[in-house]
């Protein structure tokens, strides 16, 4: 952006949860004053849009090689289609003209994002096709952007790092300040302070909702999909010899920056069934 231009976007996303699309619509704003640049991020407004059943089980299906080519290719147009509609839904609450927008960012879907054992990302696949999201609202829209990440050499994930240290980054000279994101894998942002010299680093600290999600469905017998407000957990107590079984995963004992996903963080055996002791 320009100095003190204001330009309104949207961004679509859908996590490694499949809850829905989050889809928000936000102006962002640049200046620059003595002490540097100074972005500013407001949201006019926001909204999730659940995946409907069919949706769902649609993309549960490309997270595993089971998976045929045919299959990916028609969702990738169908989820770009869903994503277009949550755009055009997000448009219509906000009250803003469409012609005011001045584009769309779309992570899309990720269903594979591939790490070796020690720690490389080879690729890594989002559907929900920009073009369809493009024709769908009639605004630009651009994505791929974990793709273009890995192309430059990045991990691909987490992506979150730059707009932490654009919105967050501590004030004062001598405050470091680390932002813990847990979305279906967790990540963190860890901003030192502007004296130190000390680059910013971001990296996945491994899985979060994804496992939560799966042991609330598989206590609840498939009713709930999510623990609400944490009922479930609060009332068990932590198991340490699980916990400890997790943790000797090599993962947490790599360096940073590092990245995981959801095919190398699947439940546990010890898991499967979480009421056991």
């Amino acid at each position: 952006a320009k100095e003190d231009e204001h330009m309104k976007v949207i961004g679509l996303l859908s996590g490694t949860s499949v809850d829905g699309i989050d889809a928000a619509l936000v102006e962002i704003s640049h200046s620059v004053g003595e002490h540097g640049p100074t972005f500013n991020v407001h949201q006019i407004a926001g909204k999730t849009v659940p995946w409907d059943t069919a949706r769902k089980e649609i993309i549960f299906k490309t997270f595993t090689d089971n998976s045929t080519t045919s299959e990916l290719c028609r969702a990738n147009h169908s989820l770009g289609e869903a994503f277009g509609d949550a755009a055009l839904e997000l448009i219509q609450d906000s009250g803003v003209a469409k012609e005011d927008i001045a584009l769309i960012g779309n992570h899309g879907q990720t269903v594979w994002h591939d790490v070796t054992q020690d720690g490389r990302v080879t690729s890594t696949l989002q559907i929900g096709d920009e073009s369809v999201v493009s024709n769908r609202t009639g605004i630009t829209t651009i994505g791929d952007f974990r793709v273009a990440d890995v192309a430059a050499g990045g991990k691909g994930a987490p992506l979150i790092a730059m707009m932490d240290h654009l919105l967050l980054k501590p004030k004062g000279t001598d405050s470091w300040r680390a932002v813990q994101n847990i979305g279906g894998i967790g990540n963190v942002t860890f901003l030192p302070s502007s004296s130190s010299g000390v680059e910013p680093i971001a990296f996945d600290t491994g899985p979060g909702n994804m496992i939560i999600d799966w042991a609330a469905a598989k206590i609840s017998g498939g009713a709930l999909e999510y623990d609400r407000g944490g009922d479930l957990a609060r009332q068990g107590v932590p198991n340490p010899s699980v916990v400890e079984a997790m943790l000797a995963d090599p993962y947490y004992s790599m360096d940073p920056p590092k990245t995981t996903g959801m095919h190398a963080k699947r439940p546990p055996k010890r898991l499967r069934d979480p009421r056991s002791p």
